[in-house]
């Protein structure tokens, strides 16, 4: 019978008993690999981008492992929060981005585009539909963007992975622009993109281990 709690972290020891030696199990793990190797961000950039990704992603197994990859790497428990708080704010932008959809929906407005970069302006709506919040969410918003333990570039790089996590379009346009304004190569972002990948990909692999006990019940 399948254990009464789900996920052990004694659990993510045993990831590498799920590794096959086939040539799609050996090109995934290869993948997983490249994707933390140093390049234009250090193996500590990437530690983090990870970890913010692991709690967008709400993987306790990954958060996990991907904290413990932070802190070998010379991560402190400040940069770390630093990185927390950045994931919460793009989480929660989402949510705020997609709030111009429901005006779209609400006023039968936007056609049959879906997305729109220009569908952005509708957000200054908020602050005459709800000032207070919407005033609250933005102070958030720039407290956790602003450089602290982490510089401006980090934190961009952080959001532009997490926003592919949420997979908004506005976040990534807003954060992909910010990050260019302060001087981020895009070679810097795309390895930010693959380390999300990669933490995507492991997300749903280390689950494996629920779904074998679950099959042996």
């Amino acid at each position: 019978m399948v254990q009464d709690a789900y996920y052990l972290k004694s659990d993510a020891r045993r990831f590498a008993e799920w590794n096959g030696s086939d040539s799609l199990s050996l090109a995934y793990q290869s993948f997983l690999q490249e994707s933390f190797v140093p390049g234009n961000l250090s193996r500590k950039q990437k530690a983090l981008i990870a970890t913010a990704v692991s709690i967008v992603l709400g993987s306790a197994y990954s958060i996990q492992c991907q904290a413990d990859r932070a802190k070998e790497e010379g991560a402190t428990k400040e940069e770390l929060t630093e990185a927390m708080f950045v994931a919460t704010n793009v989480k929660a932008g989402a949510a705020a981005s997609h709030g111009v959809n429901m005006l779209n929906a609400y006023d039968g407005q936007g056609g049959e585009e879906l997305y729109r970069s220009s569908y952005l302006r509708r957000l200054n709506e908020f602050f005459v539909i709800n000032k207070k919040n919407a005033q609250s969410f933005m102070h958030f918003h720039h407290t956790a963007m602003s450089e602290g333990v982490l510089s401006a570039k980090d934190k961009e790089l952080i959001a532009i992975a997490c926003a592919h996590t949420t997979r908004c379009p506005y976040c990534i346009e807003v954060h992909v622009r910010a990050a260019k304004e302060a001087g981020v190569e895009k070679e810097a972002i795309s390895e930010a993109v693959f380390v999300a990948i990669a933490v995507h990909a492991e997300a749903s692999h280390i689950h494996l281990q629920s779904a074998l006990e679950l099959f042996q019940m």
